[in-house]
């Protein structure tokens, strides 16, 4: 009598479609600090790149939320995502001040409120400027530094100048929003 080897069915991977948070403070063009830092233009700005990221990560799977940081007034509002991304133009080296006071307020209230800190869920963060040099890594400095008093997952962000094209940036979106893809997915159970 022979036996017979029935083939096992391939165990496909689950597919992973993390939820994402885009906030973001989208700048003023040609006005107060923009003015001067050049980290809003027309054609490359925080709210462009957002909207960017959007599509990528719907390409993706993902569901996403993309709000301007202004409309984020209650800790609350950061439950039930997988990713977090913080999105701002850069001001002398640092987020702009819409982005800074989000963080004395809103993050602020689930630093002290040790059951409501963000543990697990993936944060980042996206920043637009003028040049080339230290001013965009500083800005993601001092917001990681932030978010990781917050969030036991803080993934490296993505500096892109404002000089750049979009044949320049949107690649640098795409790998970003993977990278972050991928993260989630490492994550999951």
């Amino acid at each position: 009598m022979a036996l017979l080897a029935i083939p096992s069915p391939a165990v496909a991977e689950p597919v992973v479609r993390p939820n994402v948070l885009i906030l973001y403070h989208r700048g003023v063009q040609a006005a107060g600090a923009d003015a001067l830092t050049h980290a809003t233009t027309p054609d490359v700005n925080v709210e462009r790149i957002a909207q960017a990221l959007e599509e990528e990560f719907l390409s993706l799977g993902a569901r996403v939320v993309r709000k301007p940081i202004e409309q984020i007034t209650s800790p609350g509002q950061l439950r039930g995502f997988e990713a977090i991304l913080l999105g701002t133009p850069v001001w002398f080296s640092n987020m702009s001040w819409p982005m800074k006071r989000f963080f004395d307020t809103t993050l602020y209230q689930v630093y002290v409120q040790e059951s409501n800190r963000l543990r697990g869920t993936l944060m980042s963060a996206f920043c637009t400027v003028m040049e080339a040099g230290p001013s965009g890594p500083r800005a993601l400095e001092a917001i990681q530094g932030g978010i990781e008093h917050v969030s036991d997952r803080v993934l490296p962000g993505l500096v892109i100048q404002t000089s750049w094209s979009e044949a320049q940036w949107r690649p640098a979106v795409r790998a970003f929003a993977q990278r972050i893809q991928k993260a989630c997915r490492r994550e999951q159970p």
